[in-house]
């Protein structure tokens, strides 16, 4: 059909089996009075183009669309208009046609925000392309809201679509049908709310942030089961909740794994059918705690691998194999993935009546961390390779007096305990000995015990007393107390809360204390100890006998009369430590014996609460005392802190006198840094601290060359002490200036 200038399409229909139908035209305008329908079969593609050779313009009277009554179950419609100048725009026949800019005079670049609706108010289905030439990097909506069909971002320019507010909405208009947000490349944002009837498709291999809250019929990321929807391998960040009625991240069982990311920094919604969380993706938990809520069948996860540093909990979770006996969940970073009443696909299967699936299992990866709460219904066997899977009652861990749990090397098995009897159902003694009883904890491997904070659990049975080649975890803020001669071989970790050891560990445990742990209690702990955290003996006043131990945390002291605590080590390493005195009454014994050592002391404790009229002494062979003196000032400082050394030494080597130290209120045992000099718009200063007890004198020099000082004393106006704890001088103006504290004490 050819005409010079004009073209004139009525009650067109383009029928046929043809995959495609091609109207070629030299008109340079072309008027469209009336719907065009474009009919398919089953199963197939059908595609109308409009080709035209030179650049010409469309009037559209009503509309072309492609006739819904017969549009077919999985047959692509497609519309494709190539080299337009258009004066009006077209609404879209559906989200599978792509506007493809011609020489330039059309709206090309859909990074202003005026091309969105191009004469037809909040209103264009078709494919919004970033990263044209052309092209801005930002697309700025304003405070208005815009409606398109779908996405495509090219790779060559990054696309920030932003808005004035956070109410500003794009609406999908496929009126049902189906909208694809096309990522070719590079990384992108789009800041807006995202909302429509349809299904939202991902395709592409670049990265892509939704800043908002992303709402669709269906959301699917990855390949599903037809060509409608290929794959998607990038990194998608929802920076908002994200709501469905179907969720799929990845590609289903039968078809090859999706190497995509899935960032979730809100909550994810599924309000029908199931979640699906499907083989070969990382899903990444972003700071915080997230939530991923199913309303019907739950969530599907088959070989997925979870990254912190956040937590997310899915409330309703199935184990989907694959077809295999098992799935494997990977747990890495900080962050703990937490499922309640964990089920499994082949138990949901048989409850729906789709027969009798073989049971399956859930091994789980990983140097993070699993958490399994309320019932678990599947059947099969759990194992653990790595990092911690925490049950926190007995139902959560099916079939482990059936000994259908195996912990290899590197894994750890955690029982939550010490709560409420009948109250929150976590384990208790009994079943956790029978949890030791029946199951298989490989060498390597570590039982764990999580007292959550405010609760104590004490343990009077050995749990080594059956693969002794396991250690322990102390896990939580609580108390576990461990009262029985204990014969585990393993290290001990004590990784939060307080371990007390009122029995014994074994020689070959190495113990670790964390730095939020404290090992405690009056017991022996034979092996060797590392601690950054605290060690605290007793529970009240006690001695802690241990082996060799290397302290940089905290010794927690505590006085009470005549008593104090004790700590039996064998070589002592205190360098970098730190000793805190606390005092149930007031001390008034002449003198104590806090530690004991039969090895080498390293480095001396650093403390600041030494009680009113006591000094540190180490003079004593193998023991630390705090005894009675009556040295006041610099003179108790030194001897507790310095050696006895005089004020001009440097007892701990760090280039800070002994007296400025003392001076400044520090502890002489660890390295003082110079204060800084702070220039403010040419005003420069220098502060240094002011220990509230320090008895000394000093004034501040200055000099130009480093050989002639001029001393500045108080009351002089560049020294200013109107704070009791610092001491700030101003320099003098010049372009080389140095100043110094000099501290006489008597």
């Amino acid at each position: 059909m050819y005409a010079l200038h004009l073209l004139v399409l009525r009650s067109c229909f383009f029928l046929g089996n043809a995959p495609w139908v091609q109207l070629n035209t030299f008109a340079e305008k072309w008027l469209i009075q009336s719907t065009i329908h474009l009919r398919a079969k089953p199963n197939k593609t059908k595609t109308m183009k409009l080709l035209a050779v030179n650049p010409v313009t469309i009037q559209v009277v009503p509309e072309i669309r492609i006739g819904s009554r017969w549009r077919c179950p999985n047959t692509l419609i497609a519309m494709v208009i190539i080299g337009l100048h258009c004066s009006t725009a077209v609404a879209a026949p559906s989200i599978f046609t792509t506007w493809i800019g011609g020489d330039g005079g059309g709206p090309t670049d859909w990074g202003n925000p005026a091309n969105w609706s191009n004469g037809v108010a909040n209103g264009s289905a078709y494919e919004a392309t970033f990263g044209l030439a052309g092209s801005t990097a930002a697309a700025d909506l304003g405070n208005a809201n815009r409606s398109v069909g779908g996405f495509k971002f090219l790779a060559d320019v990054n696309t920030s679509i932003t808005t004035n507010g956070v109410g500003q909405t794009i609406t999908t208009s496929t009126a049902g049908g189906e909208c694809f947000i096309n990522v070719l490349g590079g990384s992108h944002e789009i800041g807006a709310n995202i909302t429509g009837n349809g299904n939202l498709r991902m395709k592409g291999t670049g990265d892509i942030t939704f800043g908002q809250q992303v709402t669709a019929a269906t959301f699917a990321i990855g390949s599903m089961s037809n060509a409608s929807n290929p794959s998607y391998t990038g990194t998608v960040t929802f920076l908002g909740d994200v709501h469905g009625r179907g969720i799929d991240f990845g590609d289903q069982a039968y078809l090859s794994r999706s190497p995509l990311t899935i960032v979730v920094g809100a909550n994810i919604y599924n309000t029908y059918s199931s979640s699906n969380f499907f083989s070969g993706i990382t899903v990444r938990a972003n700071a915080g705690s997230h939530l991923v809520h199913d309303t019907y069948y739950g969530s599907l996860i088959s070989d997925v691998t979870f990254e912190g540093p956040g937590d997310l909990t899915f409330d309703k979770p199935w184990i989907d194999t694959d077809g295999a006996d098992s799935a494997t969940w990977t747990v890495n970073g900080t962050g703990k993935v937490i499922c309640k009443n964990l089920g499994s696909w082949d138990v949901l299967l048989n409850l729906l009546g789709f027969g009798i699936l073989p049971p399956v299992g859930i091994v789980k990866s990983g140097s993070g961390m699993l958490e399994f709460q309320g019932t678990s219904s599947y059947t099969k066997n759990t194992e653990i390779t790595g990092g911690v899977l925490i049950a926190t009652q007995p139902a959560a861990l099916p079939g482990y007096l059936a000994g259908k749990v195996s912990v290899q090397s590197g894994g750890t098995l955690a029982v939550r305990v010490g709560g409420l009897v009948g109250v929150d159902e976590q384990w208790s003694g009994a079943e956790l000995d029978g949890l030791l009883a029946t199951n298989a904890f490989g060498v390597g491997s570590s039982l764990g015990i999580e007292v959550l904070i405010g609760n104590v659990f004490a343990h009077a049975s050995d749990i080594g007393i059956t693969q002794p080649g396991k250690g322990f975890v102390k896990l939580g803020g609580g108390i576990v107390n461990l009262t029985a001669a204990n014969t585990y071989l393993g290290p001990t970790l004590v990784a939060d809360g307080t371990l007390l050891v009122d029995g014994s560990l074994a020689t070959d445990s190495e113990v670790t204390v964390a730095t939020a742990g404290t090992l405690a209690g009056s017991g022996i702990v034979s092996g060797p100890v590392v601690a950054a955290g605290a060690i605290s003996p007793g529970y009240g006043i006690g001695t802690l006998t241990t082996g060799g131990t290397v302290l940089t945390g905290t010794y927690q002291c505590e006085i009470d009369g005549v008593d104090a605590d004790a700590l039996h080590a064998g070589a002592l390493n205190i360098a970098g430590s730190t000793l805190v005195f606390s005092q149930i009454n007031p001390p008034t014994a002449t003198s104590y014996t806090i530690a004991t050592y039969t090895g080498v002391l390293g480095g001396f404790f650093a403390c600041s609460t030494i009680p009113a009229g006591y000094v540190l002494d180490y003079g004593s062979a193998g023991q630390i005392k705090l005894i009675q003196s009556a040295l006041t000032g610099y003179a108790a400082w030194a001897y507790s802190h310095a050696n006895n050394e005089s004020a001009n030494f440097d007892f701990d080597k760090d280039g800070m006198a002994n007296g400025i130290e003392y001076f400044m209120g520090q502890t002489g045992s660890g390295f003082t840094a110079n204060p800084p000099l702070v220039d403010n718009l040419g005003v420069r200063t220098v502060t240094w601290l002011r220990g509230p007890s320090a008895v000394a004198t000093f004034k501040v020099q200055y000099s130009n060359n480093l050989q002639e000082w001029t001393d500045v004393v108080p009351p002089d106006p560049s020294i200013d002490t109107s704070i009791s704890t610092e001491v700030t001088y101003t320099l003098p103006p010049g372009p080389e200036v140095y100043c110094r504290l000099v501290v006489t004490v008597p």
